[in-house]
């Protein structure tokens, strides 16, 4: 974890993830290759549960989103391609789990000091 320090946990009910807490600003979120002929992939945020929009587009299979605290954002991806004899975008992959911006996590405060023996 570098520049942007995340500490991911999983909220759960009944044993299913309901969303991902990210203590920070921003979070990289990856995922597998789309068959065929991709020559990059297009990142898509609801963010706040509002309609879609285009994040950016790269050939890598990562891309970082950045929110603010409180905000909570849901990912989705497709593939697009150069290659004339494929349908360019191909569809949107499954939706994230919600990832929701928490502030950092405070230290608790130490036991009283007492004489040691």
């Amino acid at each position: 974890m570098t520049r942007w320090a995340i500490v991911l946990l999983v909220l759960l009910v009944a044993g299913r993830a309901l969303a991902v807490d990210v203590y920070g600003t921003s979070a990289t979120l990856g995922w597998t290759a789309a068959s065929g002929a991709p020559t990059g992939y297009e990142c898509w945020t609801s963010r706040n549960a509002a309609a879609s929009t285009l994040q950016g587009t790269g050939p890598g299979l990562t891309c970082t989103i950045t929110g603010v605290v409180g905000e909570s954002i849901v990912v989705k991806v497709r593939a697009v391609t150069t290659d004339p004899t494929y349908d360019s975008p191909g569809p949107f992959s499954p939706d994230s789990l919600p990832i929701v911006f928490r502030a950092k996590r405070q230290l608790g405060a130490p036991g009283a000091p007492v004489l040691a023996p």
